[in-house]
C-alpha cells in the first residue's frame, strides 16, 4: 500500500503536477491521521472492554464475599443467643436453689466459653492490593474500605478483647476455686451449697453476661450494615452489566 501511495506521487512529480502533489499529499496525511485516531479508538474501546469485565469479577468477588461474610455473622449471632440462653438457666437454677443435676453441670462452662470470630478477608486483601482502582463507584468503594478496615476489625477485637479480661480476671480464678473439671465439658462444683452463696461469682456471671448482650447487639449492627452493602453491591452490579 505504501509503495502504492508513493508511486502515485512519483508520477505527479514527474508530470509537473505540483499542486495536485500537495493535494495528494495532504490528503495522504489526513488518511493516515484518521486511521491513527480509528486505531487509538479501537484500543481505548478494548481496555475500556477489559476494565468493564475486571470489575464486574471484582464487584462478583466481594459479594460472595461479603454474602459470606453475612452467614457467618448471622452464626455467631445464634451461638451468642444460645450461650446467653444457658447462661439465664444457670442462674435461674442457682437462685431458686434447685437440685444440682447434670444438665446443671454442663452448663457451667457456658458461662466462661465465647466464640471469637473469624471473618473472611481474603478477597478484600486482594482486592485492595490489586483491584480498588477498578471500582468506579467512590461513594461504593469508600463504603466498602470501611465496612473491611474499620467497623468488621472492630466487632473482632471488642468481642475477643473484652471477654478474655473478663475471663483471665474474673471468672478462671473463681472457676479453678469452686469447680472440678470432668469429660464433656462437665464442671461439678467442690461445694453447691457455697456456690449457692458466693456472691462474687453471681458478679461474676451478670458481668460475662452484660458483655455478651452488647456483643450480640453489636454482631447485630454490624449484620444490618452487611446487608445494606450487599444491597448497594447487588444494585451496583446490575448497573454495569
Amino acid at each position: 500500500m505504501i509503495k502504492f501511495f508513493r508511486k502515485i506521487r512519483k508520477n505527479l512529480l514527474n508530470e509537473g503536477k505540483t499542486t495536485k502533489y500537495f493535494k495528494y499529499a495532504i490528503g495522504e496525511i489526513v488518511l493516515v491521521v484518521i486511521g491513527i485516531l480509528i486505531a487509538l479508538q479501537i484500543n481505548n474501546w478494548n481496555q475500556e472492554y477489559q476494565e468493564r469485565n475486571a470489575e464486574k469479577k471484582v464487584i462478583a468477588d466481594l459479594k460472595a464475599s461479603l454474602i459470606n461474610t453475612e452467614s457467618q455473622l448471622g452464626d455467631l449471632i445464634l451461638i451468642y443467643k444460645s450461650n446467653l440462653e444457658r447462661m439465664n438457666y444457670v442462674v435461674d437454677q442457682l437462685n431458686s436453689r434447685r437440685p444440682l443435676d447434670d444438665e446443671l453441670k454442663m452448663s457451667f462452662h457456658h458461662i466462661e466459653s465465647y466464640p471469637e470470630p473469624l471473618f473472611e478477608i481474603g478477597v478484600y486483601d486482594n482486592f485492595k492490593i490489586n483491584s480498588l482502582q477498578l471500582i468506579k463507584n467512590d461513594r461504593l468503594k469508600t463504603a466498602i474500605i470501611q465496612f473491611y478496615e474499620a467497623q468488621l476489625p472492630s466487632i473482632g477485637h471488642k468481642l475477643s478483647n473484652n471477654m478474655e479480661s473478663v475471663v483471665i480476671t474474673s471468672l478462671m480464678p473463681l472457676n479453678v476455686q469452686n469447680f472440678s473439671y470432668g469429660d464433656n465439658a462437665m464442671m461439678t462444683p467442690n461445694d453447691y451449697e457455697r456456690l449457692l452463696n458466693n456472691q462474687q461469682y453471681f458478679n461474676a456471671i451478670s458481668y460475662m453476661s452484660a458483655i455478651k448482650e452488647f456483643a450480640l447487639s453489636e454482631i447485630q449492627r454490624v449484620l444490618e450494615t452487611v446487608k445494606f452493602l450487599i444491597d448497594d453491591v447487588v444494585t451496583y452490579q446490575n448497573q454495569i452489566e
